[in-house]
């Protein structure tokens, strides 16, 4: 069926190589030393053909370059969904997923996610939307019929995060392939970056919420992370340019925390907050309660329902919930939910309180014998003291004590006690009703949990890890146990005190209820995000991002009936729609706890932080970054032409080359123990000042950069398509072989017979004479290179005065070519270079190849890659300088290219 072809087979390929070869010289930056074998040099690169910038305004960009990923809100959680899942009709699970946690199964086929995949074994069927909770198929693997699907997954949702940003300095002494560090806090899955710069470009590696690192090509490195370490391994695809930073950024798991149903108000089931004034309302009502006179009545269909306190500030009957006696305020939630709009009658029993202004709180009286049991109440200045048995040197808690007023009853029984957040009434003292003594204890140990409590710091500055109080390892060290310590103390303080001594006579108030409440308890400044919840079979409720409460949305459409709203810094809930007769009790609740924006409330800040910009290079003096302090001091500083940030609350430094920038923030006025060495920013002056703080999230910065069009091939008079964009090219390679060197001038002098002129150093490379007219003088002396001296024989004809140039040289091979400037060589310098220049020896031959039009010396360019000759630009012809490098610099060429006469060469 087939006849083969009797020719043979062509094989082909194409080899990369350099356009030709390119020479120059330029100063170098710092002197050179007798041993050194390395030097620094203002560019590695000269710019071939000249041509165009372009400048592009970042404006606005975020510091951090980080984006909101989703958090998980709680446990996992396990849908019945029946419908029909195709390629044309996608699944809402209610709420948004975190990544790695979810499983859908049908009929025998299990789906799982990975990195926004989803997944039927190994072969990719379809997508996930993390953030919205969408599911959507490419192939039809449940075939096009509906049915029932079992969903499993781990609720989260976006809070405002607080990120890291640090960086890692590469030296020539730290640069390496491989490294191997363990991160201050351990981030969030998907949320850690790596930036590392080689050659001139920033490549990044990701970690994708499995704990691999990768960037999108496989030669750009690997790497992971171990989710409960923070360890971190890396292996670059190339080694990071000296001069430049690893920047690592991420979203830390410690500012966030999960709510339960623990935390959840009034044993966490929706209730009615009913007051003596007739609301609906947790404000305070018009007159106290009386511990066990207490009546809440309503109606279902005609049939009388009650509830009645038991004194200790419990409803019990047909609802249950809590009473707060003081404030005339009972919490009810019916064991059956009733009808929107059921009226409620709140029956006390009430008396006006009477007031004893000044009563010492160790051991005084009240003033009145026979006090009523549980009418008794004042407000006592409080410190909560927070502390640990840890014994870690670098370990503060902030603050270790908070003062508040606390509102102290009796229970009915001479006990005085108060209302601990998470643990309940604590006693703290007594009351002797028969004479009106009160006794408050000067000390009480307290449970140590507290979500209010304070933040617990490990470390310092932007390597520190921060931990909620309750989210602290110390609460449950391996092997030691709960190493916090909570206590509260009371100053000896006169407060005012009511009472009651006779009973009142009977009141009622009726207050229609439309609506019901939950509430969860917050970390101080923290908001409520993701909550999610159930009550009764089949009606799930999920806040928006607007704040609004859905309840039962459609699984194929993600839309759900309004039914409340949630106030997220209260951490209350408003349910306005309920299915009647129903239990109040909240099943499945899921919620976030989370920092908020605003610098002045956020608990979470950094005094340092390093990052790069999107683009480089800059230009400089156009980078400028603002943002607000803690303290809400607004801030918007701009780099100098050097590069340096220095205003009163902001010091740092830019790299325009790298784009790197290093910021940290300080206060003069600040904790001389925060103090902080910024000697090594190099600003005149500046060497340690007290650290301040700033939440980084809220940073921005702009910038112009710039980049490099080249011009018409016509006009240059070379095809440009194998150069640079930017048109610069290296004159400096590995293996190749560089002259140092440095002249200097003896004069004007005026020459006579048999003087001698000492150069002031010896081993000199050349010497030569220039009269007044800067012609050169070639006969009349003889110079004596090794001893370094010049001596006059017959000086008629001279024009005087005269001039002597000498200059000294050394040559060594090149190792290695960084492009920051530094290039390093094989063998030691014998020759000390105040000011060196790169310059050829003599004898390389002056049309071996181009040189840069800004240059007027040459030095060996690199034998790889060379191209046919007919394809190398023509060379220019030049002469080896001998002006002293120390009094001529290199002439750049115009940033935009052009030039207002012929190009010539310029003087160096």
């Amino acid at each position: 069926m087939f006849t083969p072809e009797s020719a043979k087979t062509k094989v082909r390929d194409t080899l990369v190589a350099n356009a030709a070869k390119y020479y120059g010289a330029v100063p170098t930056v710092a002197p050179v030393a007798i041993g050194d074998i390395a030097c620094n040099v203002q560019s590695v690169f000269t710019q071939i053909v000249p041509s165009a910038q372009t400048e592009t305004p970042l404006v606005d960009v975020r510091t951090n370059g980080l984006a909101g990923v989703p958090t998980p809100t709680g446990a996992a959680l396990t849908q019945t969904i029946t419908l029909v899942f195709t390629t044309s009709a996608s699944i809402y699970v209610g709420g948004g997923i975190y990544p790695g946690s979810l499983s859908i199964t049908r009929a025998g086929v299990t789906l799982t996610d990975a990195g926004g995949i989803l997944k039927n074994g190994a072969a990719s069927v379809g997508t996930v939307d993390y953030e919205n909770g969408i599911l959507a198929l490419t192939e039809n693997v449940f075939g096009t019929s509906g049915g029932t699907h079992t969903a499993t997954y781990i609720p989260a949702d976006i809070p405002d995060m607080v990120s890291n940003s640090f960086g890692i300095n590469v030296t020539a002494e730290s640069r390496r392939l491989s490294y191997a560090l363990t991160l201050p806090s351990v981030p969030l899955r998907n949320t850690l970056s790596v930036s590392y710069l080689a050659n001139g470009r920033w490549y990044i590696l990701r970690e994708n919420g499995v704990g691999v690192l990768a960037g999108s090509d496989a030669a750009y490195g690997v790497g992971t992370l171990s989710y409960t370490t923070g360890s971190v391994s890396l292996t670059l695809g190339a080694l990071p340019d000296v001069g430049s930073a690893l920047i690592f950024q991420f979203f830390t798991s410690n500012t966030a925390g999960i709510t339960t149903n623990t935390d959840l108000f009034n044993g966490a089931k929706l209730y009615a907050p009913l007051n003596t004034s007739g609301n609906l309302s947790e404000e305070p009502g018009a007159t106290r309660i009386i511990a066990g006179s207490l009546l809440v009545s309503w109606s279902v269909g005609g049939v009388a329902k009650t509830a009645t306190d038991d004194g200790l500030g419990n409803l019990t009957g047909d609802a249950t919930g809590t009473v707060n006696y003081t404030d005339g305020v009972a919490y009810v939630s019916p064991n059956a939910l009733p009808a929107t709009g059921t009226t409620f009658m709140l029956n006390t029993t009430g008396a006006a309180p009477v007031t004893a202004p000044a009563v010492n709180i160790f051991g005084g009286f009240i003033g009145d014998p026979l006090i009523r049991p549980g009418t008794v109440s004042m407000t006592v200045a409080a410190q909560f003291n927070y502390s640990t048995s840890y014994p870690y040197a670098d370990l503060r808690i902030e603050p270790a004590a908070k003062t508040r007023n606390i509102g102290v009853t009796d229970d009915g029984n001479g006990h005085l006690q108060f209302l601990d957040d998470v643990h309940g009434m604590v006693q703290v003292g007594t009351v002797n009703y028969a004479t009106g003594e009160i006794n408050v204890n000067a000390s009480v140990s307290l449970a140590r949990a507290d979500v209010q409590g304070p933040s617990i710091i490990v470390g310092a500055g932007q390597f520190s890890s921060t931990f909620l109080w309750n989210g602290s390892p110390i609460g449950g060290w391996p092997g030691s146990g709960d190493l916090r310590i909570r206590t509260v103390t009371f100053v000896p303080q006169s407060v005012a005190v009511q009472y009651i001594v006779a009973a009142g006579g009977a009141g009622s108030v009726s207050i229609q209820v439309n609506h019901y409440q939950t509430k969860t308890i917050l970390a101080p400044n923290y908001i409520l995000r993701g909550a999610s919840f159930k009550v009764g079979a089949g009606n799930t409720y999920a806040q928006l991002v607007d704040g609004t409460l859905v309840k039962n949305p459609d699984y194929a459409t993600g839309v759900g009936t309004p039914a409340g709203s949630v106030a997220s810094a209260m951490g209350i809930i408003t349910v306005t729609s309920w299915a009647t007769g129903v239990a109040p009790t909240i099943t499945g609740w899921r919620g976030l706890q989370s920092p908020p924006s605003d610098p002045l409330t956020a608990p979470f800040m950094n005094s340092a932080l390093m990052f790069r910009t999107a683009a480089s290079p800059i230009r400089p003096s156009s980078m400028s970054v603002q943002g607000p302090l803690q303290d809400g001091t607004q801030f918007n500083v701009t780099s100098d032409v050097n590069g340096k940030f220095i205003s009163s609350r902001v010091k740092g430094k830019v790299d325009y080359e790298y784009g790197t920038v290093q910021l940290f923030f300080v206060n003069e006025l600040g904790n001389p123990a925060h103090a902080i060495d910024l000697s090594h920013l190099g600003i005149a002056g500046l060497t340690t000042m007290p650290a301040d703080l700033c939440r980084i999230t809220t940073l921005r910065y702009n910038a112009v950069t710039y980049s490099y069009l080249p011009l018409d091939a016509s006009i240059l008079g070379i095809d440009p398509v194998r150069l640079p964009t930017d048109g610069r090219v290296p004159i400096f390679n590995a293996g190749d072989f560089a002259v140092l060197g440095h002249t200097e001038v003896e004069g004007p002098l005026t020459g006579t017979n048999g003087l001698t002129v000492n150069c002031g150093r010896t081993r000199l490379s050349r010497v030569r004479v220039l009269d007044a007219a800067g012609a050169v003088i070639s006969t009349g002396y003889a110079a004596n290179l090794e001893a370094g001296t010049v001596t006059f024989s017959n000086v008629s004809g001279y024009a005087q005065p005269v001039t002597v140039e000498h200059r000294i040289e050394d040559m060594a091979q090149i190792s290695d070519v960084q492009i920051s400037g530094q290039i390093a060589f094989t063998r030691q310098i014998t020759t000390p270079i105040r000011r060196a220049r790169f310059c050829p020896p003599p004898w390389w031959p002056a049309t071996s190849g181009p040189m840069s039009p800004t240059s007027s010396t040459r030095r060996h360019g690199t034998a790889r890659g060379r191209t046919p000759s007919a394809a190398r630009p023509q060379p220019v012809p030049t002469t080896p300088s001998s002006r002293p490098s120390r009094l001529r610099t290199r002439v750049p060429p115009p940033s935009d290219g052009r030039s207002s006469s012929p190009t010539r060469p310029p003087s160096t």
